[in-house]
């Protein structure tokens, strides 16, 4: 695990595990990991090199879905450095690449995956900002099953990144009670938890 071999301080082992990862975007979420850890232990230069690394796994993939994944986890190695403006260069990217793809539901795809990681990365601002780019892609009312999940994944990643008034705001939109059932519980579970 690279965040015990960063706690020991195996620098060894922390890049061995990074080189043996075979994905691009999986090994630039490790370097963004590795970049974070260099950061909290005020150096900068080695937090540099590993975001450098990051753009090197970018280079090295043809693999568009991947592609935009690694800008999205480039903006956020940015943020770490502190570099605003390449930040949103980096994301700015992304939704271009994941623009380009020819068929419309693979862009929503595409922009829904890269949504979904900066949640995860605790990037609030810009999961809101994809999301919003997402919801005219999806168009009218949520009837058939793919626009339904679609939607229902919008819904859930604003609970995600606390944003519980647009969450909330979406649900009338969910047409399966079951499935509005379940988000009210999530989004009310995600928000008790934020209270605390």
């Amino acid at each position: 695990n690279l965040q015990e071999a960063l706690k020991r301080k195996e620098a060894e082992v922390a890049t061995t595990l990074i080189e043996s990862t075979t994905k691009p975007y999986s090994r630039s979420l490790l370097l963004l990991e590795l970049a974070q850890w260099h950061a909290e232990q005020q150096q900068p230069t080695e937090a540099r090199d590993a975001v450098e690394r990051m753009r090197k796994a970018l280079a090295e993939t043809r693999d568009i879905d991947q592609q935009v994944l690694i800008l999205g986890a480039l903006s956020k190695g940015y943020l770490v450095l502190n570099d605003t403006a390449k930040a949103e260069a980096s994301l700015k990217q992304a939704i271009a690449k994941a623009s380009d793809v020819p068929k419309r539901s693979f862009q929503v795809l595409s922009l829904m995956q890269l949504a979904n990681e900066q949640a995860l990365l605790g990037n609030a601002p810009t999961t809101q900002k994809l999301l919003k780019l997402i919801e005219p892609l999806l168009g009218g009312p949520a009837t058939d099953n793919t626009k339904a999940a679609k939607l229902s994944q919008v819904v859930a990643i604003y609970a995600l990144v606390t944003d519980f008034e647009a969450a909330k705001s979406r649900l009338v939109k969910i047409e399966d009670h079951a499935k509005r059932a379940s988000l009210t519980a999530l989004i009310n579970d995600l928000e008790a938890s934020a209270a605390d």
